[in-house]
C-alpha cells in the first residue's frame, strides 16, 4: 500500500512534526510505501501537493497540529488554511480515502470532520489505529472496530470509536523517528532543536490542558535507555540541541533521573530543554539535570497565587514553586515561569500576588499571557457549563477565550507595564509579531541555540544596541 502523509502545519519557526515522523517509522517498518509532503518546507503549497495525482497514493493521511495559536493577545485560527488544503488534495486525489489525525484533530474530532467532510479520522496516537485502517482498506474487511477511528455509518452519521493508548512494550519497540522523511536539517536550523520525548500520557489535572484528552490520562514510559539510543542516533546525524516534547518532563520524577542519569552514563555532549513542575523538583533532581545537560528549566506554574494554583488544578504549592528555585539556583540552572492569568477566580489581587511572587524568586525569564483557551471537555469547559458561563452548544472551534470577570479594566495596562518594567519579563502584548518569529529564525540560522527566553533576550540585546 502507498501511504501520503501530509504535514498541514506551517507555522514559523518550524516545529519538527515528531507525531508525523514516528507514524512515517512505524508505517515503513510493516512494508508500506510511505511518502511525506511537508507543507511546513514548501515555498509554494499547491505546487508541493500537486505530484500527489502522479503517484497515486492508496491512502492520504492529513496531520493537524494545532487549530489556533491559543493566545488570548495574539489569536491566530489555522483551520481555514487547513480547509485550503484539504480542498487542494481533494482535487489532487478525488476517489483516494482522506484520514485526518493529529493533536489539533484529537481536540475536537467530530466538528472537523463534519467541516472537512473527510473520510476517516485517527484520534490520539496514530500508528496503530492508522496501520489498521490500511490494512483493512487494502482486504476490503470491516474497519469499523478499529479503536480510535472516526468513520461515517452508512446513514452517514459520523461515529467515533474511543482510542487505545499505546502499551510501554510498544514504544519500546517503536522504530525511532524517520529524519529522513522530511528535511530535518531545515527544522533544526531554523527551529533551533531537535525532538524527542520519553513518555505519553499525562495524568495531571491542570483545568485548561488538552493533553490527556489527546494522549490519555495513564502514563506510557518509554525504557530510559531507549530514549537515550534515540538521541544518540539524532546526534549521530548532527543535531545536538534538544527539546524533549513531554507534558511534564519530571513526572514521574523517578522516569525523569533515569533517563538523565543514562545520558551521563553514557557521556553525551548534548543540551536540551523541557517543561517542568515544581513538584517534587529538588537539589538531588536539578543537579542530575545539569550533570545531563539541561540547558533550560520551563516551569508551567501558571500561577504564584496559592488560591490560583487551587484553580488551576496544579497540584503543587507556592511553597514547592519556591523550592524548586532554589535548587534551580543551587546547580546553575536557568528557569523560567509561563503564567496564565485569567482562569476562574482571578482577581487584581492574586495578579499581584504573582507578580510580586515573580520579583521575589527572580526566575531566568517570565512569560505573561491573558486569557484561559477553553477546549471541549476540559475541565475548565465542564465547570463553565456548569456555572452558566458557556453555552454546551457553542462551537469551540475558533478561539475562544475566557478571562475572570473580577479582574476589571486596570488588568491589562498593569500586566503591560509590568513587563515593559523588566528586562526578564515578557508578556503577550510585547514579546511577539511576525516580525519577531522571523527575527528568530535569523537567529537561529546563525546557530544560536537554547529555550524561548535565550532567543528573546537576544532579540532584546539586539534592538537595544547593546
Amino acid at each position: 500500500m502507498k501511504v501520503t502523509l501530509i504535514n498541514a502545519n506551517t507555522i514559523k519557526p518550524p516545529l519538527s512534526p515528531i507525531g508525523l515522523l514516528y507514524l512515517s517509522a512505524y508505517l515503513k517498518s510493516k512494508g508500506m510505501l510511505v511518502n511525506v509532503v511537508d507543507l511546513c518546507c514548501a515555498n509554494d503549497i499547491p505546487a508541493a501537493l500537486s505530484s500527489m495525482g502522479k503517484n497515486q497514493p492508496d491512502i492520504i493521511g492529513v496531520s493537524i497540529r494545532n487549530i489556533d495559536a491559543a493566545q488570548m493577545k495574539m489569536s491566530k485560527y489555522f483551520l481555514p488554511d487547513v480547509l485550503t488544503i484539504i480542498k487542494l488534495v481533494k482535487e489532487q486525489c478525488p476517489r483516494t480515502p482522506l484520514v485526518l489525525g493529529g493533536a489539533g484533530f484529537s481536540i475536537a474530532p467530530v466538528e472537523i470532520m463534519e467541516m472537512t467532510k473527510a473520510d476517516y479520522g485517527v484520534v490520539g496516537e496514530g500508528e496503530a489505529a492508522l496501520y489498521a485502517l490500511v490494512q483493512g482498506l487494502q482486504t476490503g474487511s470491516d474497519v469499523r472496530a478499529v479503536a480510535g477511528l472516526i468513520f461515517r455509518d452508512g446513514d452517514g452519521k459520523i461515529r467515533i470509536n474511543p482510542p487505545q493508548n499505546s502499551s510501554t512494550a510498544f514504544l519500546r519497540a517503536l522504530p525511532f523517528q524517520d529524519l529522513d522523511a522530511v528535511n530535518y536539517s531545515l527544522y533544526y536550523n531554523q527551529g533551533g532543536m531537535a525532538s524527542l520525548q520519553t513518555k505519553r500520557g499525562c495524568a495531571l489535572d491542570c483545568v485548561y490542558c488538552t493533553y490527556p484528552l489527546i494522549e490519555g490520562k495513564n502514563y506510557r514510559l518509554i525504557p530510559p535507555a531507549h530514549v537515550v539510543d534515540e538521541m544518540e542516533y539524532v546526534l549521530s546525524r548532527g543535531y545536538d540541541y534538544f527539546h524533549f516534547s513531554d507534558s511534564v518532563f519530571n513526572v514521574p520524577r523517578e522516569h525523569a533521573l533515569q533517563v538523565c542519569r543514562e545520558i551521563i552514563r553514557r557521556g553525551l555532549k548534548v543540551k536540551w530543554h523541557a517543561y517542568m513542575s515544581p513538584q517534587g523538583f529538588d537539589a538531588e533532581l536539578a543537579g542530575v539535570l545539569a550533570a545531563a545537560g539541561n540547558d533550560g528549566v520551563l516551569f508551567g506554574v501558571d500561577s504564584c497565587s496559592e488560591s490560583m494554583l487551587g484553580h488551576l488544578g496544579k497540584g503543587f504549592h507556592k511553597r514547592d514553586i519556591a523550592h524548586a528555585c532554589e535548587a534551580c539556583r543551587v546547580h546553575g540552572l536557568e528557569f523560567s515561569f509561563h503564567i496564565l492569568f485569567g482562569a476562574p477566580g482571578e482577581t487584581m489581587e492574586t495578579v499581584e500576588e504573582t507578580l510580586q511572587a515573580i520579583d521575589d524568586l527572580r526566575p531566568t525569564a517570565a512569560f505573561l499571557t491573558q486569557g484561559i483557551r477553553v477546549y471541549r471537555d476540559t475541565p475548565i469547559y465542564k465547570r463553565l457549563v456548569s456555572e452558566g458561563k458557556l453555552d454546551p452548544g457553542r462551537s469551540l472551534l475558533e478561539p475562544y477565550f475566557y478571562l475572570s470577570e473580577e479582574l476589571g479594566p486596570r488588568f491589562p495596562g498593569r500586566v503591560h507595564e509590568y513587563a515593559v518594567a523588566r528586562d526578564f519579563v515578557f508578556s503577550d502584548t510585547t514579546a511577539k509579531s511576525p516580525s519577531t518569529d522571523e527575527a528568530v529564525v535569523a537567529l537561529y540560522k546563525r546557530n544560536f541555540r537554547g529555550p524561548c527566553w535565550k532567543i528573546l533576550k537576544e532579540l532584546k540585546r539586539v534592538s537595544a544596541g547593546r
